[in-house]
């Protein structure tokens, strides 16, 4: 039977000021197994799952449907095993992990008609942005733009001295009502403002400037709104920066707060959690690296993997 064996990593999008364009690939993983059925059956493990629907407006299957759309092939039933480990609607790209999955699964399926290129554009077009498609799909720090329709992106690894506390409450926030509390427009200084810091954060990543960081993950698009829909983002952006973080910021569209700090500083997240007792909203932290590689699929039958 060919069958496929996908693993998607999970993402943190925007980086405080890369609204919509910068991400970064992270090694926690959703996981999937999927060969052509009678009659579509999915099966969901992991947390969360119960929210997940098991017919065909899953969005593993969804993505599947319009891989094989676009390659010009009928689509099949299929016997879909989803397991996952990144949290649902808590900004660390749960939804491009299952869109980025379904395409990769249903491209490996086909003999991989599609390309890369061809793979992101199709992700970003489900998605509606390439912040998180993108590094889910080839790894790293990246930095995208959607030109009519057509996915650019710069790839790099951000430096190996650093790691990420992603800070999660024990509520989450839909995408939908976080994109609900921006403005319409902005100044053209507010503009400005994020350009610079954007391109600061993207450099300041991938060549260590510890102390460029901190001044680099400042924002005026996104962040000043949402706050306001993220109960308790003063307290735990304060303990993060007291614990010696070089950068905090919203992962995605919240509610998770992601910091960045060194992996030598072996106390932080021992000095984070402690201040976890003195907040409400049931704080907890996952501590995580750079995934480099970003997303694989791989035959179950022959073992051959197409990466990205």
């Amino acid at each position: 039977m060919n069958s496929v064996k996908v693993r998607v990593p999970a993402t943190s999008a925007n980086l405080g000021p890369g609204f919509d364009c910068l991400g970064i690939a992270l090694n926690l993983y959703n996981k999937l197994e999927v060969h052509e059925n009678d009659t579509l059956h999915i099966e969901i493990e992991g947390g969360n799952h119960l929210h997940i629907p098991c017919d065909g407006s899953n969005l593993v299957y969804q993505a599947m449907k319009k891989a094989y759309e676009a390659a010009g092939k009928d689509c099949p039933n299929f016997f879909i095993l989803q397991t996952n480990a990144i949290p649902l609607c808590r900004g660390l790209g749960s939804s491009a992990a299952a869109i980025v999955g379904g395409l990769l699964a249903a491209n490996a399926l086909m003999g991989a008609p599609l390309d890369k290129a061809e793979l992101a554009r199709l992700a970003a077009a489900i998605e509606g942005h390439p912040d998180n498609v993108v590094p889910c799909l080839f790894g790293g720090l990246t930095a995208a733009a959607t030109d009519d329709g057509v996915v650019s992106y710069a790839r790099t690894l951000p430096s190996p001295r650093y790691a990420y506390a992603a800070i999660l409450p024990e509520y989450d926030l839909s995408t939908i009502r976080a994109r609900m509390v921006l403005p319409e427009s902005y100044t053209r200084a507010d503009a400005v403002y994020n350009v610079g810091h954007a391109a600061l954060m993207y450099a300041a990543l991938e060549q260590g400037l510890d102390d460029v960081l901190g001044k680099a993950c400042g924002d005026r698009l996104h962040q000043p709104y949402r706050k306001e829909i993220v109960p308790g983002w003063e307290d735990i952006t304060n303990l993060a920066w007291e614990s010696g973080a070089l950068a905090v910021f919203l992962s995605g569209a919240g509610p998770t707060v992601m910091a960045i700090y060194l992996k030598e500083d072996d106390g932080f997240m021992r000095r984070l959690e402690a201040g976890f007792s003195g907040l409400t909203h049931g704080w907890k932290a996952l501590r995580l690296e750079c995934c480099a590689d970003g997303a694989y699929a791989k035959h179950g039958d022959t073992g051959q993997s197409h990466n990205r």
